[in-house]
């Protein structure tokens, strides 16, 4: 019977340390799917900007943009000219 008990008190042991690094991980998991949510919120954040940002050009009228678009070359191209100087 000693023998029994001797066998039981060796596996409580493992039992108990098992449990205390399980719960370590399972706090590290809960860690990293806060993480993972705050992320994916960002991300979809972000996505949902963009999208805003994709219909407000689509909106501006096609002519427009093609000034727009060569004014900002054209700007672009000064500020190259002008370090190249510099």
């Amino acid at each position: 019977m000693e023998d029994f008990e001797a066998e039981i008190k060796k596996y409580q042991k493992s039992i108990d340390y098992l449990n205390r690094e399980n719960s370590g991980l399972v706090e590290k998991v809960r860690a990293a799917e806060d993480g993972r949510f705050a992320r994916m919120l960002e991300t979809k954040k972000i996505e949902s900007q963009l999208l805003e940002i994709r219909k407000f050009v689509d909106f501006i009228p096609e002519d427009l943009r093609k000034e727009l678009k060569a004014a900002y070359q054209q700007q672009k191209s000064s500020r190259n000219r002008g370090l190249e100087r510099g």
